[in-house]
């Protein structure tokens, strides 16, 4: 569990990394849309890279974490996208380590991965959250999402109290 762990958390920093590089992408319209497409692969396949290695972690270590592979779409088929982004966000912060959350953008089919996904998982629509291995094919609420996150820790927080 310690080499894993070492993994993980180093996978972490890049995907912050690379996370932070989009983020100057989007305030520096200089870079042009192949640039843009080969650094939006690259945090696609580092979040799932990370996604998959929790998944391990959780087998192999029996961690207390809830995963939640997120399936968004930026164009208008998304209407409730945003606000279950909003709604994701909050959780996160609430559970904050507890709750690992991978967002996809399922309409990036340049990296094979993501189509390769929704074909296992049968994701037609968005917002899709794959939490742990249940498909919620839908929007999901804060309450429905809280409640479905709390029963899925051993060791659930003060939030999950009330």
């Amino acid at each position: 569990c310690p080499a894993i762990y070492s993994i993980f958390f180093n996978n972490l920093k890049n995907l912050d990394t690379t996370a932070q590089r989009l983020e100057d992408y989007v305030k520096d319209s200089k870079i042009n849309d192949e640039s843009f497409n080969v650094l939006k692969r690259e945090y696609t396949i580092e979040q799932l890279r990370y996604w998959l290695l929790s998944k391990q972690a959780r087998d192999v270590c029996q961690d207390d974490l809830v995963r939640v592979l997120y399936f968004f779409s930026v164009d208008e088929e998304c209407a409730q996208c945003n606000d279950q982004a909003f709604v994701l966000d909050y959780l996160k912060k609430l559970f904050g380590q507890k709750l690992l959350i991978f967002s996809i953008d399922a309409t990036f089919e340049q990296e094979p991965m993501v189509k390769i996904l929704k074909q296992q998982y049968n994701i037609t629509q968005y917002p899709t959250l794959i939490l742990e291995e249940q498909m919620i094919d839908s929007f999901s609420s804060r309450e429905d999402l809280l409640a479905n996150i709390c029963g899925r820790l051993r060791e659930p927080i003060e939030a999950c109290a009330s």
